[in-house]
């Protein structure tokens, strides 16, 4: 069976993948959809018990989940430390600055909660729907900008 130019099928459902070519987000989002269109098929097997998951199952989704974040996920994770590391170098710690939905962003001092090897973070008011942030909204509001809540 034939799921679509990159992704066949085997006479046991196995998805197998052609790499031949290298790895390209066209063939990620293709797995990644065959992956979820299988899920799906599964899911409708079920009986009115909950149907564990197999070794196999776990070990397919695993596989998606660990290429989802090296291809898609790592990349901007990647770029993300990249910006963060180039704003400090050019704005220092205790800068401040608002994004565009109103979160205000302050550059500080790590606390070493994270094992993470930079010596700085960014910390941020909370966002709409989330009950706290890593900076406060009195110490956004004293440095000036407008946010809302208490």
């Amino acid at each position: 069976m034939s799921d679509n130019e990159f992704i066949k099928r085997d006479e046991h459902g196995t998805l197998h993948v052609d790499m031949t070519d290298g790895v390209t987000p066209e063939k990620v989002n293709a797995l990644i959809g065959a992956l979820d269109a299988k899920a799906a098929e599964n899911a409708g097997r079920e009986t009115d018990e909950e149907r564990s998951l197999s070794v196999e199952d776990l070990t397919e989704i695993y596989c998606r989940l660990e290429n989802e974040f090296h291809y898609l996920i790592k990349p901007q994770l990647d770029k993300l430390r990249d910006i963060k590391q180039r704003l400090v170098a050019a704005a220092g710690i205790g800068h401040m600055f608002q994004g565009p939905d109103g979160v205000v962003y302050q550059i500080a001092e790590k606390r070493g909660q994270w094992v993470d090897f930079t010596p700085f973070e960014i910390t941020r008011t909370r966002r709409p729907g989330e009950s706290k942030g890593s900076l406060s909204l009195t110490a956004a509001r004293d440095a000036g900008f407008e946010v809302e809540g208490k």
